[in-house]
């Protein structure tokens, strides 16, 4: 008779095991997800006290942190909102669903100014307001931060929205500058070791250098939550013709500026080259002219329009194709290293652009097409793919697809797109990543 309990005993604690080994990894999942699933709220103080000067160095802080996350719906998402004697909603947790739009946003932030610095409301606000699903916020997938950044003392009283906060899960952090109130920080902040004084707001960067190993929201600048650094050679193929002119030439400056100053953070290792052409092709600068970010960008402020009559696109592709993307240059191809040609037109080539796309595809070399006008085809006819195809109706409009172009490029760094072989025999090394793909799912379900 012992037999046979001492089998059911055996099943009773096997399904035990089961069920714990299973909350275990649950548990285990749960807590990797919170490392980097955020729902982060900037309250930020817009009154008199702070100043245009204050906001700005506040701005540059945000920019700084939200520069650093893996920003994107399914994992951190950032909402600002502004107060002083009123509050205003800069953008909600769900307002942007990628990085360079949250980044654009917060560069668009401007001081609403007011006589008073009144706090209470603002938290009752982002309670009433944010902290809920109709904004974005996720209190079953993702933890909640409340971040306020001051420069005065509140008018009201506070003490209440502590328990409150806490009492709603949601981690405050109170960042006060100048005249702010410390002991009205730390009665809304989660903890004392969360309430973090500063002199003034040009001191703000110091803080990410004296928290950056706290297990605080400051944890967030550390490996744990940022996204692996980007790494590409990309080349900007610039129409330098009369069909842009000397002040859209400038516009389609500002325009890229702007693109590498969104994508390109101090962490990523980037190489950045530059060409502009008509009939002949101007050579800025290569992949290994300049190593610092802000070099790059100092320099194509300096690029000089030429002009030209004709634009000869197809050989421009070629000269890139000889001249940038080789190893002398700076290209990193033998690395296995992205490569990416952007080509910004204004007008029809007036040569054979497609067979010359074609042979830069075969190299490794994928093409972003970035036209303005009527000129669809002509871009599809460069571009690698439909997805790497932006076109603005004029110069001006050319700052409206920076999300788009921003997002794709994102991905195309990461490997996301879909690669196809351009014009070559099927791959034989991804036939046997395959097979072998198969052959381990296949021992996997059978152990």
């Amino acid at each position: 008779p012992f037999f046979p309990y001492f089998i059911f005993i055996l099943f009773v604690c096997g399904q035990t095991c089961l069920v714990l080994r299973g909350n275990a990894i649950k548990a285990m999942y749960y807590t990797m997800m919170c490392n980097c699933i955020k729902d982060i709220i900037f309250l930020i103080d817009g009154s008199d006290t702070t100043g245009p000067a204050g906001i700005a160095h506040i701005r540059d802080f945000i920019l700084n942190i939200v520069q650093q996350l893996d920003v994107q719906p399914d994992q951190v998402r950032v909402a600002v909102v502004q107060y002083a004697d009123r509050v205003k909603t800069e953008f909600s947790l769900n307002s942007h669903n990628n990085k360079p739009a949250v980044i654009s946003a917060i560069k668009r932030l401007r001081q609403m100014g007011g006589r008073s610095s009144e706090l209470a409301n603002a938290i009752e606000y982002v309670i009433q307001n944010e902290l809920k699903l109709t904004a974005g916020v996720r209190p079953s997938e993702a933890s909640q931060h409340l971040v306020v950044l001051t420069g005065g003392r509140s008018t009201q009283d506070v003490s209440i929205y502590g328990p409150l906060l806490k009492g709603s899960r949601v981690n405050c952090i109170g960042i006060g500058a100048g005249g702010a109130d410390t002991r009205q920080l730390s009665q809304i902040s989660t903890t004392s070791e969360d309430v973090i004084p500063v002199p003034t707001f040009p001191g703000l960067p110091a803080i990410k250098d004296r928290y950056i190993f706290k297990q605080n929201f400051f944890s967030l600048l550390t490996a744990d939550g940022l996204p692996p650094p980007k790494k590409a050679d990309i080349v900007f193929l610039v129409d330098g013709s009369i069909n842009l002119g000397r002040d859209n030439f400038n516009e389609v400056m500002s325009f890229i500026n702007n693109l590498i100053d969104l994508f390109y953070t101090d962490r990523d290792d980037l190489r950045i080259g530059l060409a502009h052409y008509a009939t002949d092709v101007t050579d800025a600068f290569y992949l290994n002219t300049y190593k610092d970010r802000q070099d790059i960008l100092n320099a194509i402020g300096r690029v000089e329009y030429k002009g030209g009559r004709r634009i000869n696109t197809g050989a421009a592709i070629r000269h890139a194709q000889d001249v940038h993307f080789t190893k002398g240059r700076g290209s990193r191809i033998d690395e296995g290293t992205p490569q990416i040609l952007i080509a910004i037109t204004g007008g029809r080539s007036g040569d054979d652009s497609k067979t010359a796309a074609l042979g830069l595809k075969s190299k490794g070399v994928r093409i972003f097409a970035v036209g303005v006008g009527n000129i669809q085809d002509e871009l599809e006819n460069l571009a690698s793919e439909p997805s790497t195809v932006a076109r603005a109706s004029t110069f001006q409009e050319l700052s409206e697809l920076n999300e788009q172009i921003l997002e794709t490029l994102d991905d195309e760094v990461k490997g996301k797109l879909c690669v196809g072989v351009v014009d070559g025999p099927k791959s034989k090394t991804n036939s046997i990543v395959l097979l072998l793909l198969i052959d381990f799912i296949a021992k996997l379900f059978h152990v």
